[in-house]
């Protein structure tokens, strides 16, 4: 129906992979890779449906965490730590590239 209003007017595809292995008895490292696809649907002309949405991309993301769990004054605390890549390529914008480096404390009672 060529009137017909679609409810979606994008498409996100995303495949990704996690793996972890550990190194020490109470320490794991843990790989990830995410691979994302955007695109808009278009009419028959090849015109975005809705040309307010961000232009069709596709985004890599690449993250390692290091983390350990130990006692600690009657606390388990749970130490993370690691460093996260993406790179998103535009269609009609440059590219664009970003780095997120973290570290996460957490500490509870053991059960």
């Amino acid at each position: 129906v060529e009137g017909r209003d679609p409810k979606r007017r994008e498409l996100t595809e995303t495949l990704f992979l996690v793996t972890r292995f550990p190194v020490l008895r109470q320490t794991l490292i843990e790989l990830g890779l995410e691979i994302s696809r955007f695109e808009q649907f278009r009419d028959k002309k090849g015109v975005p449906v809705e040309r307010t949405l961000r232009p069709d991309s596709n985004s890599r993301v690449v993250a390692v965490q290091l983390s350990n769990t130990s006692p600690y004054l009657g606390y388990n605390l749970n130490v993370r730590t690691g460093l996260r890549l993406k790179k998103e390529t535009f269609e009609t914008l440059p590219s664009e590239t970003t780095s997120t480096l973290f570290v996460t404390i957490y500490a509870g009672l053991g059960g």
